[in-house]
């Protein structure tokens, strides 16, 4: 049996992208996954449509991607691909 690889997704006001994002990690040959969505009080229409795929959501305030990584480590899943939207980076990457 192939080891089950948790895939943690970040999300605050994803409903443009994150049907897309779903798709497409549930369209891969690679079938023992879990996805968990870890959303940041999105006021739009991200859960219900996260919801409409087989996710896990936990819904918390995370205000820096240091503290998304400390809440990921508490989750204590053994294999662990982060998935971040685009905007994540950009902010990253502009401090």
């Amino acid at each position: 049996m192939d080891p089950k690889i948790s895939i943690i997704i970040r999300t605050f006001n994803e409903e443009r992208w994150i049907s897309h994002c779903l798709q497409s990690i549930f369209s891969q040959n690679y079938k023992n996954i879990e996805v968990i969505i870890v959303d940041n009080n999105s006021t739009d229409n991200t859960l219900p449509i996260a919801m409409r795929h087989s996710v896990k959501v936990i819904s918390i305030m995370i205000s820096s991607p240091v503290r998304l990584l400390m809440t990921v480590l508490r989750l204590r899943v053994e294999n662990i691909l982060l998935v971040f939207q685009l905007i994540v980076f950009l902010q990253i990457l502009s401090g």
